[in-house]
């Protein structure tokens, strides 16, 4: 078990447990094997994905409670190009997310909770989310989680294996591809 630290700077095979609230964009690279233990706290993004998985990645909550939020139009809490082993607690959120558009038609802030553009393994527990979770701030605009990243030069087709838990509160489908 390893605290988390500043800067971001994980060693392969650790479990990284929140302490504090943290605001920061964290990238887990391509070839790393991280446990992320939300322990009750709240990851918070700056001003890129809260986080971007290009390794492998499990994501727990051992205290309950423990937030992963976004508050960037455009942005996604989750944005995996790797492998996430298990996702067994935790709320993965848009806590600032706007369902009306702005004047001229575009949103103010929306985007997907979860981009996956490689593969999960099982999501067995969690809440995920395009708002707050009150019916009344649910975002109409864009899925919970989006299954495949096919909007560039170098699509990745994405793939979730199980599940098995968790709560999806969309106003929109959970999951597109």
């Amino acid at each position: 078990m390893v605290l988390w630290k500043r800067p971001w700077k994980p060693a392969d095979g650790d479990t990284i447990v929140m302490l504090t609230d943290v605001a920061e964009d964290i990238t887990i690279p391509e070839g790393k094997i991280l446990t992320l233990d939300l322990n009750g706290q709240t990851l918070t993004n700056v001003s890129s994905h809260t986080i971007v998985n290009q390794g492998t990645l499990t994501i727990l909550d051992s205290a309950g409670g423990g937030v992963v939020d976004v508050v960037t139009h455009g942005k996604a809490v989750l944005y995996n190009y790797g492998t996430i082993t298990e996702i067994s607690g935790g709320m993965f959120t848009r806590s600032k997310e706007t369902q009306y558009p702005v004047s001229g038609g575009t949103a103010a802030n929306s985007w997907y909770t979860v981009v996956n553009g490689g593969v999960i393994e099982e999501i067995s527990g969690g809440t995920f989310t395009t708002g707050d979770g009150t019916s009344k701030a649910l975002g109409n605009l864009s899925s919970v989680i989006r299954n495949g990243v096919d909007d560039s030069a170098d699509p990745h087709p994405g793939e979730i294996k199980l599940i098995s838990g968790g709560t999806f509160l969309p106003a929109l489908p959970s999951a597109e591809k």
